[in-house]
């Protein structure tokens, strides 16, 4: 005959009889110390998971915001000649553009836009106010991204070239210049002694926040820079790649090196580019892993002392189970079926509270910066879902498997003393 007592039935009993406790426990405490505690429990836990997630999210959208900027204006990939110092954009001799080249790198990248850019230093003067910058010549049919929010009807399809240029919001007040103001472009090359000057038109103004960028750099069409150089109509100083994901850049820009390019040239991705605006990102990562390791020590130990509360508060209710016969592994799994509905209810409190923090700054940006110091006006926020997830589901596993502590108090309940006082 099938033992009822002994066997898996038994066993499933006891399961269920070990989670209906323990949401009882949870749901019938009005006005009692215990529900006090669950409710602090409880709060403690959701506050954590927000500021978790909230910290994950400020990082992300920080992170995707400068990306997006710098990678707007100088795409993903450059391939220039070779140079011991990626971070120097400037060519001392143009290459020569090749469509055959500007094909195979379209075909290297497929769905991404390539085009070539001249580079090359000039002065900007306007009255006695003299500004020394980069002018970065695009091609006609280069389409300025919005992201680095350009202002003024911004066109170089002249049929022969165009004598305008659009420069950052930082230069245009310094030079106190706005959209359709002429300014005077002063081009030195070595071994001329007089430069070449012209009177262009300000035909837009953008604005990244980034100060490396916005102090330097102007854009105008790319046949100007070959005019004021001396160079001919094909002298460019290399090829800009914007891909689809920006992830895919160091694979492409290996592909590039063992497949497309040949010397002198190679492909620099932006992160070799600009290393020390990557590795300053990088390092608000750390800051976020530390972060999230104290707001997760905080949470297991509210939780675990809350279950250790709970333990005492229902030393007798404990006591009076073991004397029916329960086992203490039974009311471990009982304590821990509790802790976990804490733990999900503030899991569940906290990722509501950082989405509606989250949607609120979104539209609203309450939250302010220095732009001179982080790039941006506003606090930006960008919340992932594998974040919430990762995020949620580690805090609960920490929290369960940090719980077996406490439940080595049960091992010190003697039946008799408790049972034996009122």
């Amino acid at each position: 005959m099938n033992c009822v007592f002994f066997g898996q039935p038994y066993l499933a009993a006891a399961v269920r009889f070990s989670l209906f406790l323990a949401f009882r426990l949870l749901a019938r405490q009005k006005g009692s110390f215990s529900a006090f505690i669950i409710r602090l429990a409880a709060g403690a836990t959701a506050l954590s998971v927000a500021v978790m997630l909230l910290a994950a999210a400020v990082v992300t959208g920080f992170q995707s915001a400068i990306q997006e900027k710098i990678y707007a204006f100088w795409g993903h990939i450059l391939v220039t000649p070779f140079t011991a110092n990626p971070a120097n954009l400037l060519t001392e001799e143009p290459l020569v553009f090749d469509a055959s080249l500007l094909q195979r790198l379209r075909q290297a990248a497929p769905g991404a836009a390539v085009h070539p850019y001249l580079l090359r230093p000039a002065i900007l003067r306007e009255g006695k106010a003299l500004e020394g910058v980069q002018i970065k010549g695009i091609p006609p049919d280069y389409t300025v991204p919005t992201a680095i929010g350009a202002t003024g009807k911004i066109d170089f399809s002249d049929t022969a070239y165009a004598k305008d240029i659009v420069l950052s919001q930082t230069l245009a007040n310094r030079l106190q210049l706005a959209v359709g103001d002429p300014v005077m472009l002063y081009f030195v090359q070595s071994g001329q002694e007089a430069p070449r000057i012209r009177r262009v038109t300000v035909k837009g103004i953008y604005h990244t926040g980034l100060d490396e960028v916005d102090r330097n750099f102007v854009l105008c069409d790319i046949r100007l820079v070959q005019r004021l150089s001396g160079w001919e109509p094909t002298a460019i100083s290399g090829y800009q790649i914007d891909l689809q994901k920006p992830q895919d850049a160091p694979q492409i820009a290996n592909l590039l090196y063992n497949d497309v390019l040949e010397m002198p040239l190679r492909g620099y991705t932006l992160q070799e580019r600009y290393p020390q605006i990557f590795d300053w990102l990088r390092l608000q990562e750390t800051n976020v892993r530390v972060l999230l390791g104290i707001m997760a020590a905080i949470a297991i130990i509210n939780l675990a002392t809350a279950l250790l509360i709970l333990m005492v508060d229902r030393v007798r209710t404990v006591a009076l189970l073991q004397a029916l016969g329960m086992s203490r592994r039974h009311l471990t799994r009982l304590f821990l079926s509790l802790a976990l509905g804490i733990g999900l209810t503030g899991s569940v409190l906290g990722t509501a509270l950082a989405l509606a923090l989250a949607f609120i700054q979104k539209t609203t940006g309450f939250l302010k910066l220095p732009e001179e110091t982080y790039y941006m006006r506003t606090v930006p926020v960008h919340l992932q879902g594998s974040q919430i997830l990762v995020i949620n589901g580690a805090t609960l596993l920490l929290c369960l498997l940090f719980m077996l502590l406490p439940t080595l108090y049960l091992r010190r309940i003697s039946t008799t003393k408790v049972l034996q006082f009122r």
